[in-house]
């Protein structure tokens, strides 16, 4: 039995060398535009006095990064591939008040207090260990510092996501074809319906706490790639 700490070790080299080499996923990246930010940058400027010093974990190939530097915001970016963060200083080397640098979130190579915000978009479903970086994130984040953080909720009953991914992995496991019918496909599919249903339930009403942690399906295929199919 392989224990949670070294699974999450594990996940993390595998997250950290797809992100440093996939070109799909980085042409996936270049596809975003300022929209896709629009709720991000409008939720760090409702909280966020402009001028303050910001971490913007998890950044990516930058264009977050820039839209805050511009907006008036000083900017650190910060993502664990080297591939987003070249791209990033080649995008945006002219913004001012914008520098990029290399690290992992679970351990950034800041010393305490050293922001007055750190904010992320969707990044705590793409690590290997959320809690780890949460706490990091309020290491170096200064006293009365703001921790902005924006995600999908993907237990929220108006997503199909897990179900997709889940269809996803059985395509993926399936060697034949003809040993898994479209019955016992479908069986499954309804277990985890309900397994599903009963799942947010529980987190409704508080009951249930627990992070539940995915394999990422890390793939160079074009129909996976960038699709959410590499969370965690």
């Amino acid at each position: 039995m392989i224990h949670k700490s070294q699974k999450n070790k594990n996940t993390k080299i595998k997250l950290k060398k797809f992100y440093n080499s996939l070109q799909a996923y980085l042409d996936r990246l270049n596809k975003h535009d300022e929209q896709a930010f629009a709720s991000y940058i409008n939720l760090c400027k409702r909280y966020l006095p402009i001028g303050l010093s910001i971490l913007d974990a998890g950044c990516g190939t930058g264009l977050s990064s820039y839209l805050l530097a511009k907006a008036g915001f000083r900017l650190t970016g910060l993502d664990i591939s080297q591939l987003f963060i070249s791209e990033g200083m080649k995008k945006y080397r002219d913004q001012r008040g914008l520098r990029f640098c290399v690290g992992d979130v679970s351990k950034m190579p800041f010393s305490k207090q050293s922001f007055d915000a750190v904010c992320s978009f969707s990044l705590l479903k793409h690590v290997a260990d959320s809690i780890a970086a949460l706490k990091e994130m309020a290491k170096i984040v200064k006293r009365r510092g703001l921790v902005v953080v924006c995600g999908p909720n993907y237990l929220s009953p108006f997503r199909n996501w897990y179900l997709r991914r889940l269809k996803v992995t059985i395509r993926i496991g399936m060697k034949d074809h003809s040993r898994l019918g479209m019955s016992r496909i479908q069986f499954i599919i309804l277990c985890e319906r309900l397994k599903l249903f009963f799942l947010q339930i529980n987190k409704a009403i508080g009951l249930n706490k627990k992070i539940y942690y995915l394999e990422p399906i890390l793939s160079d295929n074009e129909d996976l790639c960038g699709r959410d199919f590499d969370a965690t």
